[in-house]
């Protein structure tokens, strides 16, 4: 079993299983457009979001801890007439040589440092690569479904299944969850396989991914701790404040 680092056969199979997990390019559009200027996606991955944008002439740029991820993004770029500039750095360890109007972490990235003081780091980071007044968007989730469920603790479920259209291969995804809840760490175990017309196994891999996950009041403080300010909340990528009724959270704060 490996960790998830976005390589591997997690990598190749990422946009064609998890593409349509979330209907978000909209939201984040808006949220941009509304501070003109330089734009940095971190945990960019294979470029979702960030190649829609660029097809807008929107000045942005990509950061990922994958470089595998990147080649994917700049492969996909390329193949559309544009050419991205991408950074392969850490986000908790990151030194960019300019500053952005607007950096955002899409897709739930900065819940995987689970460590406190990488949390702190990066929002350091964050903060040191903003222009003055400019803003951070971050968007987290809180697994309210599965701890209200403790039952389904550690048994795998079919997570995604679909055709690899290139070669009409079955490509399956198994999932297994469990948490440490005083700690707010969830560990998700993926098991990707890829299968052949004839039902032969070609090609396996188990990866294991822990995501810490936070409370509203808690990330609020955390952001504050970290010099932001003006600080509000979205629920479940929509234009409403944050509320109980939402898992799914955006935080977007200024300098």
């Amino acid at each position: 079993m490996q960790e998830t680092n976005y390589e591997g056969l997690e990598a190749s199979l990422y946009d064609l299983i998890w593409q349509d997990e979330y209907d978000d390019e909209a939201f984040y559009s808006w949220l941009l457009s509304e501070k003109n200027g330089k734009i940095l996606e971190v945990a960019c991955g294979t470029g979702r979001i960030l190649i829609p944008l660029l097809q807008r002439n929107w000045d942005i740029q990509g950061l990922d801890a994958s470089e595998t991820m990147l080649n994917l993004c700049k492969k996909t770029a390329l193949a559309k007439g544009l050419n991205p500039l991408l950074h392969h750095q850490k986000m908790e360890e990151m030194s960019l040589p300019e500053k952005y109007d607007s950096i955002f972490l899409p897709g739930f990235s900065f819940q995987l440092l689970t460590l406190r003081d990488q949390a702190d780091q990066a929002l350091q980071h964050f903060r040191n690569h903003l222009n003055k007044d400019g803003q951070l968007i971050i968007s987290t989730f809180v697994p309210w479904d599965f701890l209200q469920n403790a039952e389904g603790e550690n048994i795998w479920r079919l997570r995604k299944e679909t055709l690899r259209p290139k070669d009409n291969t079955q490509i399956l995804c198994h999932e297994a969850l469990a948490t440490a809840r005083q700690e707010q760490l969830l560990t998700v175990w993926n098991r990707y396989e890829v299968i052949s017309s004839e039902g032969k196994l070609l090609e396996t891999e188990l990866r294991r991914m822990i995501i810490r996950w936070y409370f509203q009041n808690e990330f609020l403080l955390l952001l504050e701790k970290a010099g932001f300010k003006n600080i509000e909340t979205f629920g479940d990528f929509s234009s409403d404040p944050a509320g109980e009724e939402h898992s799914l959270i955006t935080y977007r704060a200024t300098l």
